[in-house]
């Protein structure tokens, strides 16, 4: 569980600290000749309110999946188990 904590951290950061930041930069005024591109030049209203849903849906997702897939495993776990029982012989 300590794995998953950490790579949940690793990847939030990196899809909001790096990705979202750099896939609607605009750095033309930087002399940048990569990210030219985007539509939003800085951290004003308007990034917040475009890329805020954004930043929130994928913190809401990187949340809540570890604790789904643990279920998940879980529930798989339990079911194997059952369905062991249930189709071994009665003498074993």
């Amino acid at each position: 569980m300590s794995y998953i904590t950490d790579m949940v951290f690793v990847c939030q950061l990196f899809n909001t600290g790096f990705l979202l930041m750099l896939c609607n930069a605009d750095l033309s005024e930087q002399g940048s000749f990569v990210f030219t591109n985007g539509n939003l030049a800085d951290f004003d209203s308007q990034w917040f309110i475009q890329m805020g849903g954004t930043v929130v849906g994928s913190m809401i997702f990187n949340s809540v999946f570890p604790i789904a897939m643990e279920c998940g495993f879980l529930s798989m776990r339990i079911g194997f188990r059952k369905l062991d029982q249930w189709r071994a012989p009665e003498g074993k």
